[in-house]
C-alpha cells in the first residue's frame, strides 16, 4: 500500500499505519514509478528519493527528490467518458445540467504565504506551469473526443504567470473552440484588464478566496488582501458577466461568536453568486499546524474536510461551530441583497437566467434539508472537480 497527497508529505510519520508500506512525498509521477521498478527488481527503496517508509521500527526519510520543472513532459492524465457528467449544485455558464466537464491544470504551487494553507508543503514556495501552447492542445484533445464544453482549471492561483495566462486566453479567443471554463485566483493577482480578457477567452467562473471579513482577521491568517481589494476584483468580475464563487472561513482561534456573525454579515455587500462557508482547519504542513498544540487535536483525519471543528476552540463547541457554518450560509442566501443582487446580474446579463433559476432552486432544496435537521448536507458537492465529491482546499 503506497500513499501520497497532502496529508501524508506533512505528516510522513502515518505510515507507521500497518497498513501502509510507503508514503510518496511531495509529486508522485516519478517517483511512484520509481518505486515500483525497484520493489518489482527486488532493490532496496532506500535507493529511491522522496518516499518514506519503516525499517527497524523507525521511520526513514530518503532523499529529497526536486520538483518537475518540465510539466509539459507529464501525458494527459487517464480520461474516461463517464467522468464527465456534472450534476450537483453549481451556477454556471453554460447551465449546470448542459455542462460536459473536465478538470485540468495550467500550473503547480502558489506562492502566497496564507498560514492556514499547506500547499507550500506539498509543493514548496515555486510556481512552475504547463506552456499555453500544450494546455490548449489538452483543451482541444477533451472537446474533439470527449465532447467537453467546460473545463476548470485547478490551479491555487491561475493568474500568478501573468504573461503566460494571457497568452493562453489568446489561444481560446482566437480559437473559437466554443470552450467555457472557469478557474482560482488571488483578489491581487488579476486587474479588471485581465478579468475582461479572460471573458472574452471564454471565462464563466471564477473561485476567490474571500476566507473572511475582518480586517484583524485577513491580517492574522497572512492573506494578503483587504475588504477593498476583495470587493474591487468581485465587481469587476460581475461588471463582465462573470460568475463569483466566493470561499469563507469561520473559526479561526481568536474569534468569539459574535465576531464571526458580524464579519459574516458583511458578505450579502459583496459581489457572490456563490458561497462555500469552510470552518477553519489546522491541516498539516500549513503554519498554523505547526504552531498549534497538537494535544488539541482530532487525529481522525477523515473529518479535516473543512466541515467539522477538528481542534479545541477555546470558546465555541464543535456543534455550535456546525450551527454557525449552516447560519451563515443559510443567512446569506435569504438576503434580499444577494436575490436584488442576481436579478440585477441576470437583468444586465440574460443568458445566465437558466443558470440562476438552476441553481436557486438546488440551494432552497439544500437549505429545507438543513432546517429540517440533516446539517451534514450543506456545504458539499458544490465544486465543479468532481461529481458529487468534497472539494479539497
Amino acid at each position: 500500500m503506497i500513499v501520497g497527497g497532502p496529508h501524508p508529505t506533512a505528516d510522513p510519520s502515518i505510515v507507521r499505519n500497518p497498513q501502509i508500506d510507503f508514503v510518496v512525498l511531495g509529486e508522485g509521477e516519478d517517483t511512484f514509478c520509481e518505486l515500483l521498478s525497484v520493489l518489482e527488481q527486488g532493490g532496496d527503496p532506500a535507493t529511491v528519493n522522496g518516499i518514506a517508509f519503516v525499517q527497524e521500527g523507525k521511520v526513514v526519510l530518503t532523499a529529497h527528490r526536486k520538483r518537475i520543472t518540465d510539466l509539459d513532459a507529464l501525458p494527459y492524465p487517464l480520461y474516461e467518458r463517464r467522468y464527465y457528467s456534472y450534476r450537483c449544485g453549481s451556477v454556471l455558464y453554460p447551465p449546470a445540467h448542459q455542462v460536459v466537464y473536465s478538470p485540468m491544470l495550467f500550473s503547480r504551487g502558489c506562492n502566497m504565504p496564507c498560514r492556514f494553507c499547506s500547499s507550500r508543503e506539498l509543493w514548496g514556495g515555486e510556481v512552475y506551469s504547463r506552456t499555453p501552447e500544450n494546455v490548449f492542445a489538452e483543451v482541444k484533445h477533451l472537446q474533439d473526443v470527449f465532447g467537453v464544453n467546460f473545463v476548470f482549471f485547478e490551479d491555487l492561483t491561475f493568474t500568478l504567470k501573468r504573461k503566460l495566462f494571457l497568452q493562453l486566453c489568446k489561444l481560446l479567443e482566437e480559437s473559437n473552440l466554443g470552450i467555457y471554463w472557469g478557474c482560482e485566483t488571488h483578489v491581487n493577482a488579476v486587474t479588471p484588464t485581465d478579468i475582461a480578457i479572460m471573458r472574452n477567452a471564454g471565462c464563466t467562473k471564477i473561485i476567490w478566496g474571500v476566507e473572511n471579513l475582518n480586517e484583524a482577521t485577513l491580517k492574522k491568517i497572512n492573506k494578503r488582501q483587504t475588504i477593498i481589494d476583495i470587493s474591487r476584483s468581485l465587481s469587476a468580475a460581475t461588471n463582465e458577466g462573470i460568475l463569483n464563487w466566493g470561499c469563507y472561513i469561520i473559526g479561526f482561534p481568536w474569534e468569539k461568536e459574535e465576531d464571526i456573525l458580524l464579519a459574516a454579515a458583511k458578505l450579502d455587500s459583496l459581489d457572490i453568486h456563490q458561497l462555500r462557508v469552510s470552518i477553519a482547519t489546522p491541516f498539516p504542513g500549513s503554519k498554523w499546524y505547526k504552531e498549534i498544540q497538537k494535544s488539541s487535536l482530532n487525529r481522525d483525519l477523515s473529518l479535516y474536510d473543512t466541515n467539522h471543528l477538528v481542534y479545541e476552540h477555546p470558546t465555541i463547541s464543535p456543534e455550535r461551530m456546525k450551527e454557525l457554518q449552516n447560519e451563515v450560509f443559510i443567512r446569506f442566501y435569504r438576503s434580499p441583497k444577494y436575490h436584488e443582487r442576481v436579478v440585477k446580474m441576470t437583468k444586465k446579463f440574460p443568458h445566465l437566467k437558466e443558470s440562476f433559476d438552476e441553481f436557486m432552486a438546488y440551494i432552497y432544496s439544500q437549505i429545507k434539508l438543513l432546517e429540517s435537521g440533516q446539517t451534514e448536507i450543506m456545504h458539499t458537492h458544490t465544486h465543479p472537480d468532481s461529481i458529487c465529491q468534497e472539494s479539497s482546499v
